[in-house]
Order: C-alpha cells, then structure tokens, then sequence
C-alpha cells in the first residue's frame, strides 16, 4: 500500500522536480508511487492503472507547463475514486500540486478538492512539503479555503478545456446525448451557432466521459486539432503526443515536421498512424478525433489542401476503429455538405445540434462553479444576468466574461458577487448582440472611453453585431483613436 501516488507528465523538467520531491516526502516517511511506467507488466493500461490507484490512499497531481497524455488518464481516475469514496462516507485525497513555470489557471478545474499545494517558488524543503504530507494524510492544511477561491472558475471568453471539467456546468445532459452518439456512430457532426460552446462541450464536456470508461467495456483516447491554416501539420501535432510519448520538446517538434509531410504527400496514410497508436497502447480500444472549428478548413484553405485532408480522415474511418467529431458553425453547414458526397451522408447520419441554454442550464453554469469555490451570489443577482442574457445566439461567452470579471477579487465583498459590482461593470444587456441597436449609445464603447478590460467584449459584440448594425456609426470609424485613450 502506498501513501501517496505522484502524477506528473513525463517530460524532463517535471521529471526531474518530482523525483527531488519525492525522495523529501520518502525520507520523511511517506511511501510514494513515483513512475506510472513502473505499472504491473502484462496488464491492458486501464486494468494496471486501476490497481495502482486502488493501492494508493491519496493521489498528488503535479502540475507543470502541461499535463501530459497519460496523466489525464491518472487525473481522471484518481477522480472517479474520490467519488465513489466520497459516496461511502470516506477519504480519497487528490491534491493539485503547482510546480515552477505552471499556471494556476491550468488547476482550475481541479477546484472542487480541498486543497492545492503551490511550490512555484522552490526549491523545495521538508518544510515547504509538510502541507502536502498533511493533506495526503487527510489532514487539512491553512490556507486550503483561501487557495480555492484566489483562481477564479470562470473562463472569460476563453473555451473550457478538459481539465475544466469539474466547474464546467449546465451541459451535462447534452454532453451525455453527445457521448452515445459519438459511440455509435463512426462520425459525429456537432452544429451550432458561434458562442454556443461547442468547443466547451467537446472538451470539457465529452472527453472527461470517455476518459471514465472502464473495462469490461471500451477504453478510449482523445485527439484534438484545430485545421488552422496547415490541417496536416495540425493534425501531426496531434497524434504526436500519442504516437512519440516522452520526447524532449526539440524532438518532438522535428517528428511532427516530418510526420506532416508524410501525411501530405500519401506516402504514410492517416488510418496507418491510428492503427501504429492502437497497437502501441497496450489497452486503448477506441480513439476519437476532434477537429474543432471544422469551418477553417473552409475560410482557411484551398480546395488542394481540403479535399486531401477530407479523404485523409474519412479514410481512416473505414479502416481503424476512429472516431471523428467534427465541430462547426451552423452557417457553414451548407459548405460541409457540399463538400463530398462521402462526407455528406456521414454528416446526415450524425448530426448533433448544440442549441442555446434554457435558463435553469444557464442558471447552473452561472451559479455552480462559484459554489464550487467558495464564492457566492447576492440574493437575486443569478436570476439578474439570466434575465440579461436572454436567449441571443452567442451570448455565453460575453456572460462567461462578465462573470469573469464579477469574481476579480477587487470587485467581490469578501467571497460575494454583488449587484453593486455588476452594475460597476456595465451589467451585461448593453453589452450583449442581442440589446436594442436603436442608437449609438447600443454600442459597448459608445458612452464612455474604453476600459481595456472589455475590449474583448467589444470585439465579440461586433462581430456578433455583422449584419444587423443599421445607420451612420461613428463609433466605427474611430474606434482606433478611443482604444488609444
């Protein structure tokens, strides 16, 4: 039985920090898991995870400049089991732990848990890790509650990632719709209109369920590229996490170059790629693909670059076990499907359509992640911004932002969101596409200079705002001087 199992990607500079920390917390007494390469020899991965975790009393996830590929699959786990330990009325401690040249907001979907421990300053010392021997034993630590609500849950207008998971709120029953369609069926188109978090639900959303799978039943990875304006270099970068696991970043990077052009030129196909990962998994026996933002491809590239990427991925459909998610804009539909005849009728049989949030989803998403860290609403401050948001395709992120800026802790009372704060910030209706356009004054930086804060706001509302801006907007023509101010 271990005291504590270390999770960390396997790249040098993790490495390296965690071996030293170990070998502190094992002079001091703590039995530690170091290497998750030093699984049970012979069992799929799943199988010989599972049993490390299960002889572990509390799981420690460093977090570095990244979280690798097989420490998601660490993370997931160790997370299903404080569940279920959660549920008999017992103690599973997983504690985040910031290693130097992290972000805290890579944590922040771990937010749920007690404790995090921060050693970004190192080096480190038997006294600088008493906090997480503590919280490893179960005991908890000073400072614990403060830690949680300093990072804030909210994304601004930034998607949420897989390890966002745990404060990502309101989509758990489309994210469970879009699970069985992604399982049965070999390509999944998932449509909606911009803002309305298909990137969020993929990610955040999706993937964290196929990472809980278990045996007896299917156990899958996940790939995620954005076609940008190199689809297979993209594409490339994407398997490569998989298929060259360990390699030093330099490496890396002359292997997915190389890989790019293979993959260009037919000479090495796709399918034969998924088939070299499958094999090499020792345990995975699904793996899906996710292309986000599928309309690059469209806006991004030419018809000599598309085509061959197109039949590249379907391609690998027929011949390995992959799945494809595709996620796009509704407005580019009709370019999808006019494509190929191929990936037409594999679009009819799997489309999805992500539609807007109803209003309790919304009030979930609002409300729960702050709860999750210790923040709290003001008495009718949830139902305010609801009500603001109304049902305006594309207002999630600007609400998100809102939010964002609502849980700054120099805008909170303490740990509460208050109605004073929300109309400091300028509310949310006359920030959002769907307010009035009747004058001028609609527009976010009509009425007074720029806080550079909301630019962002802005530059979404205006985009939002194509098509339906109507008479003389000065506030266009100038809005490179009022940026200045």
């Amino acid at each position: 039985m271990y005291d504590l199992f270390l999770s960390y990607s396997y790249n040098r500079a993790d490495g390296k920090a965690v071996a030293e920390i170990q070998k502190i917390l094992e002079d001091s007494g703590l039995k530690t898991f170091f290497d998750a390469r030093s699984l049970t020899p012979g069992l799929p991965w799943a199988t010989a995870l599972e049993n490390a975790l299960g002889s572990a009393k509390a799981v420690a996830a460093f977090i570095g400049r990244e979280i690798g590929v097989w420490q998601k699959r660490e993370i997931s786990y160790a997370l299903d089991r404080q569940a279920e330990e959660e549920r008999s009325q017992l103690s599973f401690p997983v504690i985040p732990v910031l290693l130097p040249d992290s972000d805290p907001g890579v944590v922040a979907g771990f937010l749920k848990l007690n404790t995090w421990i921060d050693l970004r300053s190192g080096p480190y010392s038997s006294e600088q890790l008493d906090g997480l021997r503590q919280a490893a034993l179960g005991t908890k630590t000073e400072g614990a509650a403060a830690n949680r609500a300093i990072i804030s849950p909210y994304r601004g207008l930034r998607e949420f990632r897989e390890q966002d998971a745990y404060v990502f709120k309101g989509r758990e029953k489309f994210a469970d719709r879009l699970f069985k369609a992604v399982d049965t069926r070999p390509l999944v188109a998932l449509v909606g209109n911009s803002g309305s978090g298909k990137s969020s639900v993929a990610q955040a959303g999706l993937i964290p369920l196929l990472r809980r799978r278990r045996p007896p039943n299917e156990t899958w990875d996940v790939l995620v590229m954005r076609p940008g304006k190199t689809p297979f270099y993209c594409l490339a970068e994407a398997v490569a996490s998989l298929l060259y696991p360990g390699l030093e970043k330099l490496d890396l990077l002359e292997k997915i170059s190389a890989l790019e052009e293979k993959l260009a030129a037919g000479k090495v196909p796709f399918w034969a790629v998924v088939k070299s990962v499958l094999e090499d998994s020792n345990g995975t026996d699904r793996l899906l693909l996710i292309v986000d933002q599928f309309e690059e491809l469209f806006t991004l590239n030419e018809a000599d670059r598309r085509s061959p990427f197109i039949h590249c991925v379907l391609e690998a459909l027929d011949k390995t076990v992959l799945r494809l998610l595709l996620n796009f804009r509704a407005d580019f539909y009709g370019r999808a499907i006019g494509e190929s005849r191929e990936l037409s009728d594999l679009i009819e049989q799997g489309v999805v359509n992500l539609g807007p949030m109803t209003s309790d989803e919304l009030k979930c998403a609002i409300e729960q992640p702050g709860l999750l860290v210790g923040l709290g609403f003001e008495s009718g401050l949830v139902s305010r911004i609801v009500s603001d948001a109304g049902d305006e395709p594309g207002n999630l992120p600007l609400v998100e932002f809102a939010l964002t800026e609502l849980a700054d802790s120099a805008r909170r009372q303490g740990n509460l969101l208050t109605h004073a704060a929300y109309d400091a910030i300028g509310q949310i209706a006359g920030r959002l596409p769907g307010a009035p356009m009747r004058s001028s004054t609609s527009c976010p930086l009509s009425s007074r200079p720029p806080r550079r804060a909301f630019l962002p706001v802005w530059f979404a509302w205006l985009c939002q705002a194509k098509g339906r801006i109507r008479g003389n907007w000065p506030i266009l023509r100038d809005w490179p001087l009022r940026l200045a101010l």
